[in-house]
């Protein structure tokens, strides 16, 4: 069959928006493999708290989400949760949540840390880091990747103080070339008996002329449809 010029055009872009948007949200090459999640809370006076997906501690049944609910010293309730891959994100296009609820019963400092690894190489373009919550106390919050993470410092958002909060910031680094890990890590502080909450993720930002070629196709297509429909 013979299509008009402009048609064949428009088959061409939504063909060409359809590849990019499969490249957008493909999983890494067969054989690659993430490590689990890893959720850790320290309190600095007893011993850490560290809970793999799937492993004892873990509240969670769900691959790729990872739950955490007891006490540390004077944080009397804690409920934690952590999300990734395979639960969400992809190994090439990778995203983590952190949510966490804490209750004080007096002075002390927390830190929560989410991490996972086995990101394939190259990471995206950029990451967005962004939390928000409430506090009577303050809460930092920071986000890191790296072939290997040591210490999560890689950008800071806060402290924040004084109620609710929210705060986001773009984080980048060099391409390792081999496979990666991408962390969360939170400190709140309480001078006193009080509570803190919050929800903190790092989410993959795609390539600007990405997302417009997937526009692009999008137009393309809603056009076709109006040809074909005037055709009718």
């Amino acid at each position: 069959m013979q299509f008009p010029e402009e048609e064949l055009i428009v088959r061409k872009l939504i063909a060409t928006s359809a590849v990019l948007a499969g490249l957008l949200v493909m999983v890494a090459a067969p054989g690659a493999k993430a490590t689990p999640l890893t959720l850790t809370l320290n309190d600095g006076s007893n011993p850490a708290v560290i809970v793999q997906d799937g492993g004892a501690g873990d509240f969670n049944p769900t691959t790729g989400v990872v739950t955490w609910i007891g006490s540390l010293g004077v944080w009397t309730v804690n409920v934690s949760t952590g999300l990734g891959y395979p639960a969400a994100g992809s190994l090439s296009w990778p995203y983590l949540d952190l949510n966490s609820v804490n209750l004080s019963t007096g002075a002390g400092t927390l830190e929560i840390t989410l991490i996972q690894g086995g990101f394939t190489s190259p990471p995206p373009p950029a990451f967005l880091f962004q939390i928000g919550g409430t506090t009577q106390g303050t809460v930092d919050a920071w986000a890191c990747a790296a072939q290997t993470i040591t210490t999560c410092n890689d950008v800071h958002l806060g402290a924040f103080s004084g109620g609710a909060f929210s705060g986001a910031t773009p984080l980048s680094f060099t391409d390792p070339g081999q496979p990666y890990e991408l962390g969360i890590r939170i400190r709140i502080n309480h001078a006193g008996a009080g509570n803190s909450s919050f929800d903190a993720e790092v989410s993959s930002v795609p390539e600007p002329g990405a997302y417009a070629m997937i526009g692009l196709g999008l137009a393309a297509l809603g056009l076709l449809r109006r040809r074909i429909s005037k055709s009718a």
